[in-house]
């Protein structure tokens, strides 16, 4: 499955609630990802999250060169192509 097709099953304060448990540049890397495919309901309560820990800019997939600007938001630099199905 893909992640326009998970997204209905995803609670926005469960997603915050875990964020702690996982890395800071994949939570920034799943927001920029729901910001793709337009779920703002599901992605800014997870940005205000971020906004008190300071991300640092991260690639989108590890081991690419970067291909265009930083996203503002999440401060992630995309460098792989997205392929959305929406």
């Amino acid at each position: 499955m893909v992640l326009s097709e998970l997204v209905d099953q995803l609670k926005d304060q469960a997603l915050v609630k875990i964020a702690p448990l996982v890395r800071l540049p994949d939570v920034q890397r799943l927001g920029y990802l729901l910001d793709a495919i337009d779920e703002s309901r599901v992605a800014d309560p997870l940005f205000g999250w971020l906004q008190a820990r300071r991300p640092r800019l991260v690639p989108l997939q590890l081991g690419e060169p970067a291909k265009g600007d930083a996203d503002n938001r999440w401060l992630v630099q995309p460098n792989v192509e997205l392929e959305l199905d929406l």
